[in-house]
Formats: C-alpha cells, structure tokens, sequence
C-alpha cells in the first residue's frame, strides 16, 4: 500500500482564501478546482469510500479509496489503497456496496489542491461542516523523517498552527454531527 502523512485542520469560514494566497507565495503547482462526493462504507477494518470527482474541466472519474491511519489531532500516517473506477460504473459501485456493507456517511464538497514538492495541499468547502486544509504529504523515495519535516515547514509556511487540528475523516465529522456552519 502507498503511505502519506496527513495533516487537517479547520478554518474559520473565509481564510482559506489568505492559506491559498500564503500557498502561491511560496510557488505551488496551479490549483485544480474539483467537486467531490465520497460516499462512506461502513467496513470492519480500516476505511472504504467511493469518491466520484468532476473537475472544472475535463472528464469526471472515479476511485475507490481503501485506507488505515489513526484518529488523531495533528499530523498522522495514513496507508491506502486506490483503485481507479469508470465513472460509467461508479452509481452500479455505490449500490453494490451500500446494499452489502451499508453507507456509513456522505460527503460533498469543492477542493481546490494544488502541489508543494511533495506534499498536496487541499483547500475544503465541505457542504454542512466548514471550510478545512488538508495536507498529504506522499513516501516516495524520502524516509519518514524527511516527509514529516516537509509536511511541518508546509504546514508553517500556510500558518496552519493557528486553526483546530481535526482527527478524523470528514465522513466521521458527518457521522458524528460535527458541523462547523
């Protein structure tokens, strides 16, 4: 399985416009603008979601994400797995699922992401929690210790340690009844 260390955080509705523009400073990659269901399933082990993505421009697809980290405020490595899925196939996925293992949660919402050396930045509007950043910073060919110190000098560059570290997925804010708005 792929490896990352994450990092989410809430933001007060309207900064995510002042980390984007911190982002841009510093020369990340353009942001992508995307709509995002991802439908939670409710599984034994670990997490399992169905994320259907339409961009602003270009195609619509799919990916079935299956995932393991721990819920924890502040950084966290997170293992997982995705498999791309046709979106023709993605409505007969869901279904599929929803009627074995049932649906735990449903979440929609916009991301802008954008990309600073290794680390993926994502700029949340989550429909009924809040605006949130989320970092991935991804193991590829770095040891642990350099993926955490990048993920730290992102996360203070965006200034990041003024806003409420979130420990779980937004599925399980959704879950939970933790809006923000």
């Amino acid at each position: 399985m792929a490896r990352n260390l994450e990092l989410k955080v809430r933001c007060p509705p309207g900064d995510l416009s002042i980390v984007r523009e911190r982002a841009q400073q510093f020369g990340v990659s353009p942001f992508v603008h995307l709509r995002q269901v991802d439908t939670y399933f409710a599984v034994a082990h670990g997490r399992l979601k169905l994320r259907e993505i339409t961009p602003s421009k270009g195609a619509p697809s799919a990916e079935l994400i299956a995932y393991a980290r721990p819920d924890q405020a502040g950084p966290r490595w997170s293992s997982y797995q995705r498999v791309p899925v046709p979106a023709a196939d993605a409505s007969e996925l869901r279904a599929a699922l929803a009627e074995t293992v049932g649906v735990a949660a449903v979440v929609t919402k916009t991301r802008d992401v954008a990309i600073l050396g290794r680390t993926r930045i994502h700029l949340d509007s989550v429909e009924g929690l809040g605006e949130f950043v989320e970092l991935e910073t991804v193991i590829e060919g770095q040891d642990e210790g350099d993926a955490a110190e990048e993920l730290a000098e992102v996360a203070d560059a965006l200034g990041l340690g003024a806003y409420e570290r979130i420990a779980g997925s937004y599925g399980d804010l959704v879950d939970r009844g933790e809006g923000g708005v």
